[in-house]
C-alpha cells in the first residue's frame, strides 16, 4: 500500500497523546534556544516510524531530545477512503527558555 504524504490524504494523522522534549542541560546553561523538524512515518496503528531530523537550527543541540519525543507521541492514523494509512510528516519540536 505505501505511504502518502499528508498534504494528501483524506484526514492527516492527529496526535493524541506525547511527551514533550526535555531540554538538553548544556543548551538551557548557555541560554541556547531552537527549533528541530522531526520527519516520521505514522503507521497503521497510529505509532511513529523511522523518525529523522530534516532541519535542526542550531545544528548538534536539541536532535536527540527531539527524536526521544518523537519517538513517544501517538497519533490517530491518516484515512485515505476510510481506511487507515502509513503518513509521512513532519513535527516541528521548539525548544524555548521560560523565566
Amino acid at each position: 500500500m505505501g505511504v502518502y504524504d499528508a498534504e494528501v490524504v483524506d484526514i492527516p494523522p492527529k496526535i493524541v497523546s506525547r511527551e514533550l522534549p526535555q531540554y538538553p542541560p548544556n543548551a538551557r546553561r548557555l541560554h541556547l534556544e531552537g527549533t528541530v523538524l522531526v520527519s516520521m512515518v505514522i503507521d497503521i496503528q497510529g505509532k511513529p516510524r523511522h523518525c529523522t531530523i530534516r532541519k535542526a537550527v542550531p545544528e548538534g543541540v536539541f536532535e536527540e531530545s527531539a527524536l526521544a519525543a518523537a519517538n513517544s507521541y501517538r497519533f490517530v492514523p491518516g484515512k485515505v477512503g476510510g481506511q487507515d494509512v502509513a503518513t509521512l510528516v513532519v513535527v516541528p519540536f521548539h525548544f524555548t527558555m521560560t523565566n
